[in-house]
């Protein structure tokens, strides 16, 4: 969320209910494990899906 979205890491913690310093830490282990390219893969397969989640919940309603 924090890359993918651009959310700041306080955002995120927020959203999940953690402080500010252990989304930090869980960034960084997400971005130590991005050498494994399979990982890195799914990674970025997931921030496409919820890029096209916020997308479609910023969208005007068709009606």
């Amino acid at each position: 969320m924090h890359v993918a979205l651009g959310m700041s890491l306080a955002r995120v913690a927020r959203a999940f209910g953690r402080d500010r310093p252990t989304v930090a830490y869980a960034c960084h282990l997400i971005e130590d494990r991005r050498d494994d390219s399979d990982f890195d893969d799914w990674l970025d397969q997931l921030a496409v899906g919820l890029s096209s989640v916020v997308l479609l919940s910023e969208a005007p309603a068709v009606a």
